[in-house]
């Protein structure tokens, strides 16, 4: 399967699991510009977070071999600090990044910027057993 075509399915499988939860959010939103000065659009944003009411964002990233996504996570880690609105949540899927980068990422989690680097199932743990929600939510 070709890589985007992965990364799709694996958004998808964010966005199916969100909805069971009745979280609400938006998928591929801009929000001004990259540190490169490039068009910033992000994976998802949740709206109806009681922990978060101006949003959180929610990148997913799918690599199940290893290969480039490794090589990736600073640029995005340094606009996630820098040019993100809100807070956010890395879920990497597919178990393919090597150990090193793993490593690299979790370490820049400061609960502010980066909340958290987590896959697949521990997204699903928090979101069932954190995310709080606001039920009325346009």
């Amino acid at each position: 399967m070709k890589a985007n075509r992965a990364g799709k399915n694996a958004e998808d499988s964010l966005a199916a699991i969100m909805r069971i939860m009745g979280i609400v959010f938006e998928r591929q939103v801009v929000f001004g510009h990259t540190i490169f000065d490039k068009k910033l659009r992000v994976d998802f944003v949740l709206l109806n977070l009681l922990e978060f009411p101006n949003g959180l964002i929610v990148e997913s990233k799918w690599q199940d071999v290893p290969g480039s996504i490794d090589e990736k996570f600073p640029y995005l880690v340094e606009n996630i600090r820098y040019c993100y609105p809100f807070p956010t949540i890395l879920v990497i899927h597919g178990g393919g990044c090597c150990e090193g980068a793993m490593r690299y990422v979790r370490q820049r989690c400061d609960g502010k910027h980066l909340f958290a680097v987590v896959n697949l199932e521990e997204f699903m743990s928090w979101a069932h057993r954190s995310a709080k929600i606001e039920v009325n939510v346009p």
